[in-house]
C-alpha cells in the first residue's frame, strides 16, 4: 500500500490585489509544495490571456486581469520545474475561474486525461485517470457556479456528479473530486442537500470548517475504499478561500 496526498486551494485569480497584492508564482508554489502532495487540484488559476482588451472588462480590470494571468502562468512554468505535470480543462479561454490538475510524476502514472462529466463549464472541469500498484485512480479539480448566477446549470452539474460517484466501483478503484463547489452545509446556501446525495457515494474528507467568510464552499470527496489517514484546512496568504489537503492510502 502506497501513502497519497491531494491539496485543493481556490488560488482567487482576481484577487491579486488588496491583502494578496505581494503574491509570487514562487510564493504560492512553496506554500503548495510544502505539504508535499502527489496532486494539487487548483481552481480560479486563470485562462488563456486575450490579444485584446474585452469589452465586459474597463481598463482597470484589463491590467488587473494581465497581471494575474502572468501569476497563473508562473505558476504552471514553477510546479512543471519541480517536477508536477499538469492536466489543463478541455476549453480554458480567458476564464478566471479555469482549473488546473497538478500530479507529481515521480509517484504516479497518469494513464489519460478524462473529459468532462458535465457538457458545459469546460473551463471548470480538469480530470485525470492515473495508476498505481495496479489501481486505477480518477482524479477531478472542479469548480462549480453560483447558484444564483445559474440555477438550472448549477443543479444539472451536481446531479452528473452524483451520478458519476455512484457508478465509481464500476469505472476505477478509487475517484477522488476535489475544489469549490460553491455549497456549504446547513442551508447556508440553496443546495445544500446535494453534499447529502454525494455523501451517500463519498467521503466529505474535510473538517467541518469554513473554507470561505463563515461557509464551507471547498470539499474534497472521495471513494470509501480509499483508507483516509489524515485531513486538514490550511491557512494561507494567496486567497480568501482555505485550502483542504487529505492523506490517503490505496
Amino acid at each position: 500500500m502506497t501513502n497519497l496526498s491531494l491539496l485543493t486551494a481556490n488560488l482567487d485569480y482576481r484577487g491579486s490585489g488588496g491583502p494578496y497584492k505581494d503574491r509570487t508564482s514562487t510564493k504560492i508554489a512553496d506554500y503548495l509544495l510544502s505539504q508535499n502532495p502527489t496532486f494539487i487540484a487548483l481552481q480560479e488559476a486563470g485562462g488563456t490571456q486575450p490579444s485584446t482588451k474585452p469589452r465586459y472588462l474597463n481598463v482597470d480590470e484589463y491590467q488587473k486581469f494581465l497581471l494575474a494571468e502572468k501569476l497563473a502562468k508562473e505558476l504552471d512554468t514553477e510546479l512543471r520545474k519541480r517536477g508536477y505535470g499538469v492536466i489543463y480543462p478541455k476549453s480554458d479561454k480567458s476564464n478566471a475561474v479555469s482549473t488546473r490538475l497538478f500530479y507529481f510524476s515521480d509517484n504516479i502514472e497518469l494513464i489519460k486525461e478524462l473529459p468532462p462529466i458535465y457538457d458545459d463549464f469546460y473551463c471548470r472541469q480538469s480530470g485525470g485517470l492515473f495508476k498505481i500498484n495496479n489501481k486505477t485512480i480518477a482524479v477531478f479539480s472542479l469548480h462549480f457556479p453560483l447558484f444564483e448566477n445559474r440555477p438550472v446549470e448549477k443543479k444539472e452539474m451536481w446531479d452528473k456528479y452524483i451520478q458519476f460517484a455512484s457508478q465509481a466501483s464500476k469505472l476505477y478503484d478509487h475517484i477522488i473530486l476535489a475544489g469549490d463547489f460553491n455549497e456549504s452545509p446547513n442551508n447556508e446556501t440553496t443546495l445544500p442537500d446535494k453534499i447529502v446525495e454525494m455523501e451517500q457515494y463519498m467521503v466529505n474528507a474535510s473538517r467541518d470548517l469554513p473554507t470561505w467568510s463563515n461557509k464551507k464552499l471547498d470539499h474534497i470527496f472521495i471513494t470509501p475504499n480509499s483508507k483516509i489517514e489524515n485531513y486538514s484546512t490550511l491557512d494561507n496568504h494567496f486567497s480568501d478561500h482555505k485550502a483542504l489537503q487529505v492523506t490517503f492510502t490505496v
